[in-house]
């Protein structure tokens, strides 16, 4: 499953390569909407996408955000977003799977052969021809350990499946193969998507100075500019094969 020609290619300049089914691993809740413009474009297309957000991220929740202070209520309150702002995208509730993984002792997703297995149950159970998730080379340690438990996972199956690796604002570098390239319509659209996370739009607020949704939209037109496209909105993506 490739497009034709070399890469990078453009969408929508070059359509989409068909797919039935596809599994989005999104390490904390709110990583399925940083490529949301991509997953509707599939979504339209008549892909089935089942989403596994593998940790709570309460450790992201400001303590004055929630009356009750608990990880318990944290954890609550960020799937309650979650489930918002798939259910505004269009995706069946059923297809929204919350693995609530363990964490180590600093609120991060452990990297143990428990949660490994429970990424590799999720994935034998999708058969995913094409698996989205953050890309490895980041600084944010579950993105990470996800890509690794992913990667392990996929190797052991022996999948086919191609690996749609993302870039967001923490990645460090990578191959940029696809652009899915957005206007102005298309960014409202992800930041009325984005807004569904409310406890991350006060925490950006507070510790950055402007929203969730405008950071995410801000290296969206980061991404456009590099990719010659000033004036755009764009989601890259390096491609690697599940199984070499």
């Amino acid at each position: 499953m490739r497009f034709e020609g070399s890469p990078p290619w453009y969408v929508p300049d070059s359509p989409l390569p068909p797919a039935r089914r596809i599994a989005v691993i999104a390490p904390h809740p709110d990583d399925f909407d940083v490529i949301g413009i991509t997953l509707r474009s599939f979504h339209r297309a008549g892909a089935e996408i089942a989403v596994s957000v593998l940790s709570s991220g309460a450790s992201g929740v400001d303590e004055d955000f929630v009356s009750d202070a608990a990880p318990d209520a944290k954890r609550r309150t960020r799937e309650r977003e979650q489930a918002a702002s798939c259910a505004f995208f269009g995706l069946p509730a059923e297809r929204l799977h919350f693995l609530r993984l363990a964490e180590d002792e600093h609120g991060h997703l452990a990297a143990s052969d428990a949660n490994l297995e429970r990424v590799a149950e999720f994935l034998s159970q999708c058969q995913p021809e094409l698996v989205f998730l953050p890309h490895g080379n980041d600084s944010n340690l579950a993105h990470q350990r996800t890509f690794a438990m992913v990667a392990d996972a996929l190797s052991r199956q022996r999948s086919a499946a191609t690996l749609w690796l993302n870039r967001d604002p923490k990645t460090i570098a990578m191959r940029e193969d696809v652009y899915v390239v957005f206007d102005d319509e298309g960014a409202e659209w992800k930041r009325a998507l984005l807004r569904h996370h409310d406890s991350q739009q006060s925490r950006n607020l507070r510790v950055r100075g402007h929203g969730f949704d405008e950071r995410i939209l801000r290296a969206n037109a980061q991404i456009a500019l590099s990719a010659g496209r000033p004036g755009a909105f764009a989601e890259s993506f390096e491609l690697r094969q599940a199984s070499p």
